[in-house]
């Protein structure tokens, strides 16, 4: 059970806070949200990380799990900032 928590309840609840304190209404402030999400992620798969390795906890290939579906999330994050960029561009021109 604490293996759900750790590895999917409270990232999901990081990403829904940081969207929720900077009310993303258009697609650059989206971006702009999913890229702040970013480091408290970032941050979080760290602390997992050293806090099982110093056997505190023990929930097992948790430290894994974030970095698996981080990687992705960090693609995603790329990717929404690289249309952000393109949208800009055609916007100037």
């Amino acid at each position: 059970m604490m293996f759900y928590i750790y590895s999917g309840v409270i990232p999901i609840a990081i990403i829904i806070l940081v969207l929720w304190f900077n009310r993303p209404l258009s697609f650059q402030r989206i971006t702009r949200a999913a890229t702040i999400s970013i480091l408290p992620l970032l941050i979080y798969t760290l602390l997992i990380y050293y806090v099982e390795g110093e056997d505190i906890i023990d929930v097992g290939w948790v430290s894994y799990t974030l970095t698996f579906f981080f990687i992705p999330y960090l693609i995603g994050v790329l990717i929404l900032n690289g249309v952000a960029w393109r949208k800009r561009k055609k916007a100037k021109a």
